[in-house]
């Protein structure tokens, strides 16, 4: 996206990392430190993403496996496995709607990006959505997700998804028409674990059996509301979370919350950053990536 000088850009993925904690906030979004690696699941929806965009362009997928932020063999061979998997969720989505799923007879816009000029002179909200789809019953936000398990945990988590009411919000911002709902296109991945010594593609092969006779368990369409309290309750958490993080990049000063920093029993990527500062030494399991790039990708929600 194109940046703009002295202007402070912020999507939706960056505000929920500063209310995770806002060092990791720095240390992605100011300092754009990101991981090295590839990582599997982020991989795949990515590529499942990208897929369907150029189906509803009427254009064929690519599956290629490029080398782009390929560091090691492991990446290569996540990303060859990522694309499988995304090629075979991709097969499996089309047999089970048929006619139904790039949703025929719908005015549908695939990929809408958005940039708003917030309340405040050195802020702009950015975004961008998977699509916007026009049904008979008016104007709704088409959002791809795929998952480990579609549940009720899962379809109760829709409701409340703020990102989503962002852009709504977004939507009713630029357009002066808001949104009817969201239609969550949710696609499960496999389910069953890969056996030693199992190729990738025949674990794939193996998993069709479930597609077929299961259907319920991998494919999901739920349309979620939002009422007029939801706007307002995410408009001032918002403006909350924007200041705070405008004045942080003020006093160039952003706080540890180390109460985060072991998540799903999972250690904080930047714990290193923390602990001793960037050293020659730890330096070299990070890479510099645009922060922005996100809204040159998917905006993901992907479940291991």
């Amino acid at each position: 996206m194109e940046i703009q000088p002295n202007k402070l850009i912020l999507t939706n993925s960056a505000m929920a990392k500063y209310s995770l904690c806002p060092r990791r906030y720095y240390w992605r979004y100011v300092r754009g430190f990101t991981s090295k690696g590839l990582n599997f699941n982020l991989e795949a929806g990515s590529y499942f993403h990208d897929a369907l965009h150029k189906l509803f362009l009427g254009e064929e997928p690519c599956w290629e496996a490029t080398d782009e932020d390929v560091i090691t063999p492991a990446d290569m061979k996540c990303r060859k496995e990522a694309i499988q998997l995304a090629r075979f969720l991709i097969e499996q989505y089309m047999q089970f709607y048929g006619d139904r799923a790039l949703f025929t007879g719908c005015e549908v816009t695939p990929e809408w990006e958005f940039q708003i000029d917030s309340w405040r002179d050195d802020v702009i909200l950015a975004g961008k959505v998977d699509g916007l789809i026009r049904r008979k019953d008016g104007l709704h936000i088409l959002e791809h997700k795929t998952t480990r398990a579609i549940d009720t945990d899962y379809l109760d988590k829709t409701r409340l998804d703020r990102q989503i009411t962002f852009y709504m919000w977004a939507v009713r911002e630029l357009t002066g028409e808001l949104p009817k709902g969201i239609i969550y296109n949710v696609v499960g991945k496999p389910r069953k674990y890969r056996r030693k010594g199992e190729s990738y593609a025949d674990y794939l092969e193996r998993q069709e059996v479930e597609y077929l006779t299961l259907p319920g368990t991998y494919f999901a369409r739920q349309v979620a509301l939002r009422t007029e309290g939801d706007f307002e309750e995410m408009e001032l958490d918002m403006h909350r979370i924007v200041d705070e993080i405008a004045s942080c990049h003020e006093e160039d000063y952003f706080r540890r919350n180390t109460d985060t920093c072991y998540l799903r029993e999972r250690r904080c990527n930047y714990q290193p950053f923390c602990i001793s500062g960037i050293t020659a030494q730890n330096v070299l399991t990070y890479q510099k990536k645009d922060p922005f790039c996100e809204l040159d990708e998917v905006n993901v929600w992907e479940e291991a």
